[in-house]
């Protein structure tokens, strides 16, 4: 958490001082070293995702348009050969997309709003489509253009093409399977059935520990943005997640994956896999990971050494 604590606090700093020389250095030095996190993500998703928050930013139209040719479009003008650059922009406006719409359910939305939102959907795909040379160059380009399939409803094959495209491309960057997730997911139209079928299909690509790991992963974002933060309501398999987990546990030890396991081992009945999360656990959870709530671990580690 420190860590991730740090990468935030650096992007956003950085992004504030408009230094974007200095972003496009952090992109780069995350790129060509692969970095991850103690835990395991991968930091240049994760400062893709840090500077996404900094373009969801709600205003008029006049202000937004101010805001956007100050500080969205500075970048790539100040950096041709940017990747990061034109991924922010295609941000701010899947952003603006989401403003326009706004959060209630698709039966509330009214059709001007709607015809906004499809609008600036439709300006992020162009923008990336046509700046592909540079932007694709960085690998969250691929999980900005699987979450704009899933805003457009693209055909299932089209996305299965970019899919195929993303993993020649860096198999190993598991943050864009978690929008092929999303687009497969109950709330766009798919199913739980769905969501197994293209995870197994995803993690079959890949030797069995690693498969076992990727699934894991996926499983977690299912669980966290799809399903409750449970395993329950999914078609998970639970033998593949333990072992997932386990392989991923042994690989990336931090605490933070530690604390999850202990709950997914649970959703999944194995008592003695939690308990041995939680002896790992022992009096000093990460609270973040029990929904910010101390009595949660608690009351799960008490399931966990309970005899029925």
């Amino acid at each position: 958490m420190e860590v991730r604590k740090s990468l935030v606090d650096q992007t956003t700093k950085l992004w504030a001082a408009k230094d974007y020389r200095a972003l496009d250095a952090l992109a780069a030095e995350y790129t060509a070293n692969r970095s991850r996190t103690p835990s395991g993500l991968w930091k240049i998703g994760y400062m893709a995702a840090v500077l996404n928050d900094q373009t969801n930013f709600d205003a008029d139209d006049k202000a937004w348009a101010a805001v956007m040719e100050e500080r969205v479009l500075a970048w790539p003008k100040m950096a041709p050969k940017s990747a990061m650059a034109r991924i922010q922009v295609a941000a701010a406006l899947r952003n603006r997309a989401w403003q326009k719409r706004g959060q209630g359910w698709a039966k509330e939305v009214p059709p001007e709003s709607w015809k906004a939102f499809t609008k600036y959907v439709e300006q992020a795909r162009l923008y990336l489509e046509t700046t592909k040379s540079v932007s694709a160059t960085a690998m969250p380009w691929y999980g900005q253009m699987f979450e704009i399939a899933m805003l457009q409803s693209w055909p299932e094959q089209r996305v299965l093409d970019l899919l195929r495209e993303a993993m020649a491309r860096d198999r190993e960057y598991f943050p864009m399977y978690f929008a092929v997730i999303d687009y497969y997911s109950p709330r766009w139209g798919g199913s739980a059935a769905k969501v197994e079928a293209i995870a197994s299909r995803i993690a079959s690509d890949f030797p069995a520990v690693q498969g076992d790991i990727l699934y894991a992963r996926m499983y977690w974002w299912a669980a966290d943005t799809h399903f409750q933060a449970q395993l329950l309501d999914s078609n998970v398999d639970c033998p593949r997640m333990l072992r997932g987990m386990t392989a991923l546990a042994a690989e990336f030890p931090d605490l933070w994956n530690i604390n999850r396991f202990a709950s997914f081992a649970l959703d999944c009945s194995d008592k003695v896999a939690a308990r041995k999360y939680f002896d790992q656990i022992g009096d000093n959870p990460q609270v973040e990971a029990w929904n910010g709530d101390i009595r949660n671990f608690h009351k799960f580690r008490a399931i966990a050494y309970s005899k029925d």
